[in-house]
């Protein structure tokens, strides 16, 4: 038989040692259903599921965490935790259709802008071209690019701002007088009623001839940040031999003032205009083709520098002065030179003429602009 308990086994196992001291009984055959010590452990983060006989355990872990990557977020409420697709990562279904065109652009929560296809042609809006277009194929007006019809006025007042959509807000305009900057006219009005020369407002024509001169532009009258302006002159000068069938001269004019580095405290700009007169006898070849003019610069005492062939003036045709019985053309080009501190500046006239012209006469007039 099996004992329900520890306590009715040696119960009986007393009463039947009474009964007899003399002659061992026997005992009956007993079974106990008893749990093994229990000696199995569970690491961190888990717990006992079951234990078996011999006193082992099996364990079920918990979860701490949740890692989301790839497209794939997830949020946790009162320890339940719920995962969720990316749409900035993976694209939603695409449920959106363009019934009347073509698909254009594909949203991340899978809806469709459409454009519209006629003849086989996909039709777009330029960005920010200041056009719009709708499904049915029609153009309009983006008002955030274009400005609408102005429909608003100013009851008293005059218009300080016009919005988008074309309606206007208004400022008071003092003793009754609305006043406005004339387009044009180099002047600006902020809306205190303040007026100011606007940005670049006054250009070559509205200055009066000779009302500004160097005084009024140097700075603070200091010869050291003057602006230099110098009128030279050179000539008449003989034209040498030519060589290789070409005439060739450049020479410095003669009458310009101090040079012109010794003007400024660093480094400036210098316009170089040149004039250059030719004349032949009257029965030479009029220089009309292959006649050139141009300005020759140099530093120091460096050789000269002519000017490129592209800053070169062609001599147009010749004129005959008949009381000197010679034929005379004149000839401008300009050239920027950039000057350095502590350095010389001389400039004057090149002359490049193809064919022989020595012996005959060029006169030079120059004039220099420095900043």
């Amino acid at each position: 038989m099996r004992a329900t308990s520890l306590g009715v086994l040696l119960a009986t196992l007393a009463t039947g040692c009474r009964e007899s001291s003399s002659k061992v009984r026997s005992v009956p055959d007993v079974t106990l259903d008893l749990q093994a010590r229990v000696t199995g452990v569970c690491r961190d983060n888990s717990a006992i599921s079951s234990i078996a006989a011999d006193g082992g355990v099996g364990c079920t872990s918990f979860v701490t965490d949740v890692l989301t990557a790839g497209g794939l977020a997830e949020s946790q409420d009162a320890g339940v935790v719920t995962l969720s697709m990316d749409t900035s990562v993976i694209q939603a279904r695409v449920g959106g259709n363009c019934p009347l065109g073509a698909i254009r652009a594909i949203e991340a929560d899978g809806g469709v802008s459409c454009a519209v296809v006629t003849g086989g042609t996909t039709y777009f809006a330029a960005p920010d071209g200041g056009l719009t277009l709708d499904l049915a194929n029609r153009f309009s007006v983006d008002t955030g690019v274009i400005q609408a019809r102005v429909g608003g006025q100013c009851a008293s007042g005059a218009i300080r701002a016009i919005a988008a959509d074309g309606t206007v807000t208004c400022a008071a305009v003092s003793g009754g007088t609305t006043y406005s900057a004339a387009p044009g006219g180099g002047l600006a009005l902020d809306v205190a009623n303040r007026f100011s020369i606007a940005p670049r407002g006054v250009v070559h024509d509205m200055i009066d001839d000779q009302a500004v001169g160097l005084s009024k532009l140097n700075a603070a009258g200091d010869p050291a940040d003057a602006i230099r302006f110098d009128s030279c002159s050179s000539g008449p000068t003989t034209l040498p031999a030519a060589v290789l069938g070409r005439t060739e001269l450049s020479w410095e004019a003669t009458t310009c003032s101090t040079p012109i580095s010794t003007a400024f405290s660093g480094n400036g700009v210098c316009l170089v205009t040149a004039t250059v007169e030719l004349q032949v006898d009257q029965l030479s070849l009029a220089p009309t083709r292959g006649a050139y003019a141009g300005i020759s610069w140099r530093e120091d005492f460096n050789p000269p520098i002519n000017s490129r062939p592209e800053l070169q003036a062609a001599f147009p045709a010749a004129r005959l002065d008949t009381d000197l019985r010679k034929q005379m053309t004149t000839a401008s080009t300009s050239l920027t030179v950039r000057i350095r501190t502590g350095h010389n500046y001389t400039f004057g006239c090149y002359v490049n003429i193809s064919g022989d012209f020595s012996g005959q006469l060029v006169r030079c007039v120059l004039s220099t602009l420095c900043l």
